[in-house]
């Protein structure tokens, strides 16, 4: 994939389970910043722990971990996409179908059937900040061709549309 980082708020957890006088069921809760931190683990506990020692807490007690599966299913069609168009192009066409992509989400809703516009200058103003100076010299034909493909990635939108 072109981002080879992790992806982040690919799991959260929750670790306080909270009754209040309207909820029979308790409800879990976690502050905002802590929703996609892992813990702070105590490592030598944690060593205690996988010999044997018991009463070895290493701080993740009570934790539980659930998928962030709407994240997840964004980042693995985006994954595909990309590589839909590695596969059909080059590296440099998959580049800017990412790039595409991330400056997507600053204008629209991830799950909406298609994005708002992305002006061309922003997309040529990434290139450079992302030092891309190849890609960035041939952009006019690498929207070209990827808008001509019979898959329909991207389509102009506008003047000369």
């Amino acid at each position: 994939p072109v981002n080879s980082e992790p992806v982040p708020n690919m799991l959260s957890y929750t670790r306080k389970a909270v009754a209040g006088e309207d909820c029979r069921v308790p409800q879990f809760t976690v502050n905002e910043e802590e929703l996609f931190s892992p813990p702070e683990i105590d490592l030598r506990k944690l060593m205690d722990l996988e010999k044997g020692i018991p009463n070895s807490d290493p701080g993740d007690a009570g934790i539980l971990w659930r998928c962030n599966f709407d994240r997840f299913h964004q980042d693995l069609r985006d994954e595909i996409m990309v590589e839909a168009i590695r596969r059909r192009f080059d590296n440099e066409a998959a580049t800017l179908m990412d790039i595409l992509l991330q400056l997507m989400y600053e204008r629209t809703d991830a799950w909406a059937t298609s994005s708002n516009p992305v002006p061309f200058v922003a997309i040529r103003d990434s290139l450079e900040k992302k030092k891309w100076p190849h890609l960035s010299q041939y952009l006019d034909q690498y929207i070209k061709v990827i808008e001509e493909d019979s898959c329909n990635f991207i389509r102009r939108s506008g003047e000369g549309s």
